[in-house]
């Protein structure tokens, strides 16, 4: 199914082309661990991030470099109530940012301003009591790299 969904998007798609936007795209987390591994491969399957990246201006899939390390960057639970745990891994050393926003741009909470982090897997909690249920925007920067998501907290 994820495979028919990428090729309506891009019909041209080869199996390698498909292989590696899996590989791009694919959700990882503290479970996961540092990937590629026998475990998880390049992380969980994400079909909405897999079509977001072909969709999106990223480089020519032919052209991509497979070698590079990406940053990982998840919550969990999503939804949730009050509480949701960030969970990012570095590919080395770098400063991060962290800020939440309202679904208007507001700036809600700054969790990191220009902290060092190290390579490897972070966690970091959030508690939203005290905000409305609603949908926020998370940012993380690291180096070159942005990263953003939709957090839905439910009350």
């Amino acid at each position: 199914g994820a495979v028919a969904m990428m090729l309506q998007v891009d019909p041209d798609l080869t199996a390698g082309d498909i292989r590696q936007v899996f590989a791009n795209s694919a959700r990882r987390d503290y479970h996961t661990g540092n990937v590629p591994n026998n475990n998880f491969g390049y992380g969980k399957l994400d079909v909405a991030s897999a079509l977001e990246y072909l969709e999106s201006e990223a480089p020519l899939l032919a052209e991509a470099d497979q070698t590079s390390e990406k940053i990982a960057f998840s919550n969990y639970p999503n939804p949730f109530n009050p509480v949701t745990t960030f969970a990012f891994s570095l590919p080395e050393q770098t400063e991060v940012n962290m800020t939440i926003y309202d679904t208007i741009g507001r700036e809600i909470k700054r969790i990191f301003d220009n902290q060092t982090k190290e390579q490897g897997s972070h966690e970091v909690t959030f508690d939203g009591s005290r905000l409305s249920s609603g949908v926020y925007v998370v940012r993380l920067e690291a180096g070159r790299e942005v990263i953003t998501r939709q957090i839905t907290l439910i009350k």
